[in-house]
């Protein structure tokens, strides 16, 4: 889970989406995406961008902007620079889970809602794919789980499963590699 302290309601009591701010007082820059140096009202989707520079961030060891320290640059170069191009160490490119997210984050406006259910599923697929698991430990975690969390990674164990019986994979040719998602299937079995 990542947590950045930044968080809104953005859906009323009525169930509608707020209605944007003409501004929003308080930022910070690094994983921002462009919206927050503009002192613009952020979206869900500011929180995914974070996610996604995070995600570059550890995959290439460093942001283009890390070193920046001129905001009008740093926001220059978050509008110019493709992430994807840069190197992931030895892979030919992103994970296609990262290319996908990309690309959900370019389309999105401040009014719609992210696509999380199959966001989660593309990076699940990647991480089956490169044989990771959502049960692998980190190097920084003890071996030994507690009770609580050995219940909590069977249920969401299961609840995965579950989910891959309504989920199609497909396979998508981009300019650069092929690569995998994952879509929902139209209808749940009951």
């Amino acid at each position: 889970m990542i947590d950045f302290g930044m968080a809104r309601h953005y859906i009323g009591r009525n169930g509608v989406v707020k209605p944007r701010r003409k501004s929003s007082p308080f930022h910070v820059e690094a994983l921002w995406y462009v919206t927050e140096d503009l002192m613009q009202d952020m979206s869900r989707f500011d929180d995914l961008w974070s996610v996604y520079y995070i995600c570059v961030e550890n995959m290439v060891g460093q942001l283009p902007w890390r070193f920046e320290t001129e905001k009008k640059e740093v926001q220059n170069m978050k509008e110019t620079i493709n992430l994807l191009e840069q190197e992931y160490g030895e892979e030919p490119g992103p994970p296609a889970s990262l290319v996908t997210l990309h690309r959900h984050l370019r389309q999105a406006s401040f009014y719609n809602e992210p696509k999380y259910e199959q966001i989660n599923a593309d990076i699940e697929l990647d991480m089956i794919q490169r044989n990771f698991s959502l049960g692998d430990r980190l190097d920084w975690q003890s071996s030994r789980r507690s009770k609580a969390m050995e219940r909590r990674y069977r249920f969401l164990n299961y609840a995965h499963n579950c989910r891959k019986l309504h989920q199609k994979v497909i396979k998508q040719n981009d300019e650069r590699s092929s690569y995998y998602y994952v879509e929902e299937a139209d209808e749940a079995i009951q």
